[in-house]
């Protein structure tokens, strides 16, 4: 949104010591009245009176009040503050006020805003842009001859400038009082060849006939402002062209020149670029390095530090981008970073930024110090590990203890490395190792070697395949035991559920022969198990002799039994099974069974004397062992023949009658016995000799015949 503009007031309070006029007016300031604000970028008050006296107070960023006393006479009084995180830099705000001291007492405000410094007694107006001093650049010459915007100093026209601050002094009039100047940040060259020097400072420039102060430059001659070279004052009159500086505008920026006298180095130019020739690490102590930027006729010099103190070695240039051999022979193993610089006729430039970093190796490696093959022995392309390693080193293998027999070679990625043979037939080998390092230094042949015998021939298969435990098939086992015989000497023996070996259910390692296997846990299901023999080479065959097993864990059913209702004097059961079993039975009068354990394939009994609840209690076993649960029946036996009682003779009234197809028998019952507990059987003769039909049964529950061998009979009178 737009910024809405506000004033910050200034003010300056003149008081006189009398009432009566003074040669002196005392000025009260503080910055606490402007608006309550701090300019962070640092504030900055001048003034200039019509006796030629002029006043300059660099503020900084304080908010404390403080008192100067200043000749009387007609003033003009500025103001600049910065908004900038940094001293100088940023948005700026500009006052001007006029006020005539003359030792009374009087209030100047002085009010702040963008719009003031776009005024002629601040700067041209080319020179701002939207109300706001152009930032500066700052450009160091040495003999430049004609300047014009854009231009920059080369090399043979820049001055010993590397690095600019800019700082504004006081000058209060008053000898009892100083002011710490307002320095800013520092800015190094954007371009060592260039003299340039891009700041973020906003400072008026190309002032009026009132512009009301002047700067100083302080260069110095390396870059992060250390070492002072000289100090240039920037004046009102800066627009002019001077002896020590000149000042133009490219519209987007003032360009500052500072014309100086002293070039030191800045004359003869840096090396440009630097690249090394030689490999590194290199056993090589006089490397080569390619040198661009040169003057012909001029000197090289090389120096292993970055101020170029420590000079290792020399040569005389003869174009500008040439290739120098090290004069001076390096003295020991290490790590070197190389500069240079160029001399003419005594004079050094300064140290190149450009650098080369060389490492200077001449320390033979260490032989490795293990050598084994790390793959199957029936792989033709062996791949063989080595340790003691330099990083980066080119590791050779060798059929000879002498490493002259080359066979493969590979490059050190750590401390442990490996390569891969092409192609060896089958016989036994011994290889040995040698390592050459980054800088070119090689080892002596490893006395530690892989030792091995290529075999790719298959060991011959399996002659048989048996089962163990359990010895026949279907079983409820699920771990079974196979047999597995084998002509190889020693193998690993492998049982699987395929033809093609290729689902593993069981293993022995190192197994002579017959190996004994125990498979794994096997679920309820039909397996077919064939052997896999693996010799210590890693070769395998796979058996065509196999064994069949079924795991049968599901247990029989018995059938053909169920409870009877019935009495009898003896009951004869069978019984069978769900699929082909063995069985063990218990008849007893115990509810409970007491099993034999003597399973046969005996598949009914009788039980046929006794009285009472008689059970039996069957169970089957199928042939892979499973048992069924028992299963239990019962059946009521009676052999005991009923007591004669004569006093319990019926007393019939009337014997019988008919009732269409049907003979009903009537009778006095007895008073003493209870006649559900009788059948009456009819026959069809005195004496009870014929039977008529089957007994007709009164109210029976218990079933106990009680045949009446008396005298007296019924006689049958059928009809219908």
């Amino acid at each position: 949104m737009n910024k809405v503009l506000t004033l910050f007031i200034l003010s300056l309070i003149f008081v006189s010591c009398s009432g009566k006029k003074r040669e002196q007016t005392r000025v009260v300031y503080t910055a606490s009245l402007i608006g309550g604000v701090s300019f962070s970028g640092s504030l900055a008050i001048w003034g200039s009176n019509d006796r030629g006296d002029q006043l300059a107070i660099p503020y900084g960023t304080t908010s404390s009040a403080d008192t100067i006393n200043i000749p009387n006479g007609n003033w003009t009084f500025f103001a600049i503050g910065w908004e900038g995180s940094n001293n100088l830099e940023g948005s700026t705000k500009c006052a001007q006020s006029t006020s005539t001291l003359n030792g009374g007492q009087s209030t100047i405000n002085l009010t702040l805003s963008s719009s003031v410094c776009s005024g002629s007694s601040f700067s041209g107006g080319s020179y701002v842009s939207a109300n706001q001093f152009l930032p500066l650049k700052i450009i160091g010459c040495y003999n430049p001859g004609p300047l014009s915007s854009g231009q920059t100093c080369d090399n043979s026209n820049k001055a010993n400038i590397s690095s600019v601050k800019v700082k504004i002094e006081s000058n209060t009039l008053d000898s009892s009082k100083t002011f710490d100047p307002i320095y800013s940040e520092c800015f190094d060259e954007s371009s060592v060849s260039s003299g340039l020097h891009t700041t973020a400072l906003t400072i008026p420039t190309a002032p009026g006939v009132n512009f009301p102060f002047s700067f100083v430059v302080e260069a110095y001659s390396d870059t992060g402002c250390v070492t002072l070279s000289e100090e240039i004052e920037v004046k009102d009159s800066m627009l002019a062209f001077t002896s020590t500086h000149e000042t133009y505008t490219d519209t987007i920026s003032t360009e500052l020149f500072l014309i100086s006298d002293n070039q030191g180095s800045a004359g003869v130019a840096s090396p440009a670029s630097m690249t090394l020739i030689t490999s590194s690490p290199n056993f090589d102590n006089t490397p080569d390095i390619q040198v661009s930027g040169l003057t012909s006729g001029f000197n090289i010099k090389f120096y292993d530090d970055a101020s170029c103190t420590n000079q290792i070695g020399s040569a005389a240039i003869t174009t500008a981008t040439e290739t120098f051999t090290l004069s001076s022979p390096l003295a020991t193993d290490g790590t070197y970073t190389i500069y240079s610089i160029q001399e003419n006729s005594g004079v050094d430039s300064v140290c190149s930024s450009s650098f080369v970093t060389y490492v200077y190796d001449s320390t033979t490696p260490t032989a490795p110090t293990a050598v084994a093959i790390t793959t199957a022995l029936n792989n033709n392309f062996p791949i063989i590990s080595v340790s003691g390693l330099e990083i980066g080193a080119n590791v050779e293998l060798h059929a000879d203890a002498s490493c002259t027999s080359l066979q493969a070679s590979f490059t050190a990625g750590s401390t442990t490395g490996s390569g891969t043979i092409s192609s060896l037939a089958d016989n036994t080998y011994t290889i040995y190792a040698m390592q050459t390092d980054t800088a070119g230094n090689q080892s002596l042949c490893s006395t530690a070697n892989a030792n091995f015998t290529i075999d790719t021939i298959a060991p011959a298969q399996a002659s048989s395949v048996t089962l163990s435990s359990p010895a026949t098939s279907p079983g409820n086992i699920t771990t079974p035991i196979i047999n597995v015989n084998f002509s190889e000497g020693t193998a690993d023996v492998e049982l699987h559920t395929d033809p093609t070996c290729n689902s593993n259910v069981a293993s022995q390692l190192g197994a002579s022969n017959p190996a004994t296997l125990t498979t794994s846990t096997l679920s309820e299901g039909n397996y077919v198990f064939y052997a896999k023999i693996i010799d210590p080479a890693g070769n395998s065959s796979c058996s065509s002799a196999f064994v069949a097993y079924d795991v049968d864990l599901t247990a029989p059913s018995v059938t053909g039994l169920s409870n009877n209702a019935g009495v009898y004097q003896t009951f004869n059961w069978s019984w069978g099974c769900t699929e082909t079993c063995s069985y063990d039975y218990d008849i007893s009068q115990s509810a409970t069974p007491t099993f034999p354990n003597s399973f046969s394939a005996t598949t009914s009994d009788s039980v046929v004397s006794g009285d009472g609840v008689f059970y039996i209690h069957v169970r089957a076993q199928d042939s892979a062992g499973n048992i069924s649960a028992a299963q239990s029946v019962t059946v009521n036996i009676d052999n005991t023949a009923p007591a004669y009682d004569n006093t319990k003779i019926p007393n019939f009234d009337e014997i019988l009658y008919t009732s269409g197809s049907s003979v009903k028998a009537y009778w006095q019952g007895f008073t003493d016995v209870n006649m559900d507990t009788f059948d009456v059987i009819v026959y069809s003769n005195p004496g009870c000799s014929t039977l008529v039909g089957q007994p007709w049964l009164v109210n029976i529950i218990l079933a106990i015949h009680l045949q009446h061998l008396y005298q007296q009979h019924l006689q049958t009178v059928i009809t219908g």
